[in-house]
């Protein structure tokens, strides 16, 4: 669970020693949290009438990972092209290790980073190891501070249109300077050589060459983009609907355990 946002304070000011009474108790609440997270190695002895003597310890490496998966009305996350409904959430909290009686029980503490994951980005992450630069998440909370997310999906539809335009206004300003070229010609009434001429030809060439490729380049980039984004969505649902047949099973199965069990004597 989240806590309350705090005042942000500019490091500036706080390297300067000019804050303000309200500043001064957000950077103290803000120091608190973190050090709440960060406790020094300790072990506390109390006795209990259920589970007897209880020894408490708690040190700064001692945490929990948990991996959930979360149903929302609307999600938007980092490096993904989709409003996602179903996701993972995954967080680390820091942890208290209690013994009795020759048990150990691990408690769950303060909540250190909350990061969420779409189906495909958390399948990525777990089967790419050692690969690459790692796997886009989308960070949610860090020790107790709320990071806000995505406002909507990154289109990148204006890009594309911009590589468009960049690459007819080049091939446009070429074809100019060869125009520039014969109406030079026409206005100082030069009669050009036959070098000069096949120059231009070659020039003009080149560049009506370069108008079909130019096409095909972008179409390929539109094409790679949309098929990308179809893969994506495949891949999300797929997951989804994996996960989900998973769960059901291990429902059925379970109901089965229980409907098998012989009754007590």
């Amino acid at each position: 669970m989240k806590e309350d946002q705090l005042m942000k304070v500019d490091l500036d000011r706080i390297k300067r020693g000019v804050l303000s009474i309200a500043e001064s108790e957000a950077v103290a609440e803000e120091l608190r949290r973190y050090r709440l997270r960060f406790q020094e190695e300790k072990e506390e002895h109390e006795d209990c009438k259920v589970r007897g003597h209880v020894v408490k310890k708690s040190a700064p490496y001692q945490a929990l990972l948990s991996i959930a998966r979360v149903s929302s009305n609307s999600c938007f996350l980092w490096q993904s092209n989709l409003n996602h409904q179903h996701y993972i959430r995954m967080t680390i909290s820091c942890s208290q290790e209690n013994k009795s009686e020759g048990y150990t029980h691990l408690a769950e503490g303060p909540e250190i980073v909350e990061i969420y994951m779409s189906e495909m980005q958390f399948a990525q992450a777990i089967t790419s190891m050692n690969c690459g630069v790692g796997t886009p998440v989308t960070l949610d909370s860090l020790c107790g501070f709320s990071i806000p997310g995505p406002k909507n999906i990154e289109d990148d539809k204006a890009a594309h249109q911009a590589n468009i335009k960049r690459m007819a206004l080049k091939g446009l300003e070429d074809l100019a300077e060869i125009r520039e070229v014969i109406n030079g010609w026409a206005t100082e009434k030069k009669r050009p050589t036959l070098k000069e001429v096949a120059d231009v030809l070659k020039s003009l060439d080149i560049e009506l060459s370069r108008i079909p490729s130019n096409f095909a380049y972008v179409e390929s980039l539109l094409n790679d983009r949309m098929e990308e984004r179809v893969v994506q969505a495949k891949s999300e649902v797929n997951a989804h609907v994996q996960s989900t047949v998973t769960q059901l099973g291990l429902q059925s199965l379970e109901q089965l355990r229980i409907e098998r069990k012989p009754d007590a004597p």
